[in-house]
């Protein structure tokens, strides 16, 4: 097995937890521009604090020119960053070839804004609530990027539910299944 740490190589995300680059520097969602009226639940703990740690399992991605899936191992650490809202994400997946693959994103929450940074790259923050205990919650945004050379909606939710870590990546018109994380704390 070949690790490739040292080239930059972006894989698909987390928030990606997709690990796909996004291309934009906007968010135009296809739900609209409605604004976020009620943020529910006690938020002190902070996102990032709720999701810290180890997580392992699976990321399955689409692949378009056959309508097939696949699915390998990925291991993701999130680190909680000052300012509050913010974490390095680390991934580190093993490709069908045996290559290991090593990548982060820095992420943050703007919640006044309304947004979602990957990188620095904004997006339009969809919906949050709960992440105020490790019991549960659920994050989602939007906007657009580069797939096979054209620009193309996306929808990501993050989502965490009786322990389990998932991040759906929804892409196109109408917006289908692009890539999935499925993930457990490290014990």
């Amino acid at each position: 097995m070949r690790d490739r740490s040292s080239r930059k190589r972006n894989a698909p995300p987390l928030v990606g937890l997709t690990l796909l680059v996004l291309l934009t520097l906007g968010c135009r969602s296809q739900e609209g521009d409605a604004d976020i009226e009620e943020i529910r639940g006690d938020q002190s703990a902070g996102l990032f604090n709720v999701l810290a740690g180890v997580w392992e399992g699976t990321l399955e991605y689409a692949n378009f020119s056959d309508d097939s899936r696949s699915q390998i191992p990925v291991v993701v650490e999130i680190i909680p960053l000052e300012p509050p809202e913010s974490a390095r994400l680390r991934f580190k997946f093993i490709e069908p070839s045996g290559d290991t693959i090593r990548s982060e994103e820095t992420h943050r929450l703007t919640r006044g804004a309304q947004t979602y940074s990957i990188d620095g790259k904004l997006f339009r923050l969809l919906d949050i609530t709960n992440f105020s205990t490790r019991a549960g919650g659920k994050l989602s945004w939007a906007g657009t990027e580069e797939e096979n050379g054209q620009e193309v909606q996306f929808r990501q939710t993050l989502s965490l539910d009786a322990g389990v870590l998932t991040v759906r990546k929804e892409t196109r018109t109408p917006l289908r299944f692009r890539n999935g994380l499925r993930l457990r704390r490290k014990s």
